[in-house]
């Protein structure tokens, strides 16, 4: 993990010496308390490959028109059940990133959600999956001086969460271990035995 993010910093990094510009997202699908990761999964990827092959760019696609992107597939599981999400970084053109450069923060933020929400969501239409363009909220521009802390955090390794209603896999284990609760180790158990065997 540590030299996967080293290389993806070297990427970043020399995007960036040649003008290019980052913009970053976090994309999910709808998903319900019963249903299984193998389920889940299946949905995030079908409306990726959608989004990345969907000749229907909206406008600010097409003027910002990004050469490659980083991603990074996180799964975490909570009270909606298990939320598989992508962390994506996107590296836009050189040349249009003039274009946004030269607008208002505020019109730049509003190209980049719909860019990458608005693309996302119309990927989940035309997949036959109702997505929330809202629901891909956290879309940034990353300015360069925050060029690698995104890296570092779109790269990071799957360690404890922050947040007590959303667990990863490594929390899952840190309750078998650690928990006295035996209904809650057995449900651990459970949900790690799932997302090992789907994540194989």
């Amino acid at each position: 993990m540590t030299q996967e993010q080293k290389i993806n910093s070297g990427i970043v990094r020399d995007d960036y010496q040649a003008g290019g510009i980052l913009v970053d997202a976090m994309l999910t699908v709808p998903h319900q308390t019963h249903e299984t990761l193998e389920c889940v999964l299946a949905r995030v990827d079908t409306v990726w490959k959608q989004f990345r092959r969907s000749k229907n760019c909206p406008p600010p696609l097409s003027r910002v028109r990004h050469r490659r992107c980083l991603r990074r597939l996180e799964i975490t599981v909570g009270g909606n059940g298990w939320h598989p999400h992508y962390h994506v970084s996107f590296l836009c053109d050189p040349g249009a990133a003039e274009e946004i450069r030269g607008r208002s923060w505020s019109s730049a933020l509003m190209d980049a959600f719909a860019m990458v929400s608005g693309h996302w969501a119309a990927a989940g239409r035309d997949a036959g999956i109702p997505v929330s363009e809202h629901a891909q909220a956290a879309v940034a521009i990353i300015g360069h001086v925050d060029a690698q802390k995104a890296v570092t955090y779109n790269f990071k390794n799957m360690g404890y969460g922050e947040k007590e209603s959303s667990l990863t896999p490594l929390d899952l284990l840190r309750i078998v271990a650690q928990k006295k609760d035996a209904r809650a180790v057995h449900a651990a158990k459970r949900l790690f035995a799932e997302y090992e065997r789907n994540i194989k």
